[in-house]
């Protein structure tokens, strides 16, 4: 997710601070939060049938953080970053580990697992002229990259080559 945001100055922002800093919920608010949250998730979404989801659209991020906003911390993420627009979109580009070697690609297809295309010169040859071999990943063994930064340590991965 990526968003480049800058907080208002202000009684929004100080309320913000205060709340982030000050939440304490009991086990009994977790769960009744987590509930409207999901519940909020999937009423709002065209994309999403069921809570513990495999895949998400980016639309679908914008109304997570506004049900987490508001059965968190009250609305003062919005309130706080007023009429400024706040965009997500799901990171294309990801490492993984296969056999061994970290490998970095970009996703071409989501469903149950990704399909990550990793340039190599001796793979399938692509519209864009490049090169790519064809990997089916786990979703969780994925990790997103940014442009400045490439993960050290990886979760170990059941990748599996085509």
């Amino acid at each position: 997710m990526e968003s480049s945001v800058a907080f208002k100055q202000g009684k929004a922002a100080a309320a913000l601070a205060a709340i982030v800093t000050q939440q304490r919920f009991t086990a009994t608010e977790i769960e009744d939060r987590v509930r409207r949250i999901e519940t909020t998730l999937l009423t709002q979404s065209r994309h999403l049938r069921q809570p513990n989801f495999e895949r998400i659209h980016s639309r679908d991020l914008e109304i997570l953080f506004g049900a987490c906003d508001q059965a968190i911390f009250r609305g003062c993420f919005s309130n706080a970053l007023g009429n400024t627009p706040l965009r997500f979109r799901l990171s294309s580009r990801v490492s993984f580990v296969f056999e061994g070697t970290r490998l970095q690609g970009r996703v071409n297809r989501v469903t149950k697992r990704a399909t990550v295309l990793v340039e190599d010169a001796a793979g399938q040859r692509y519209s864009d002229g490049r090169s790519y071999r064809k990997y089916y990943v786990p979703l969780a063994a994925l990790e997103a990259l940014s442009s400045s930064s490439v993960p050290d340590s990886p979760p170990s991965v059941n990748a599996q080559s085509v």
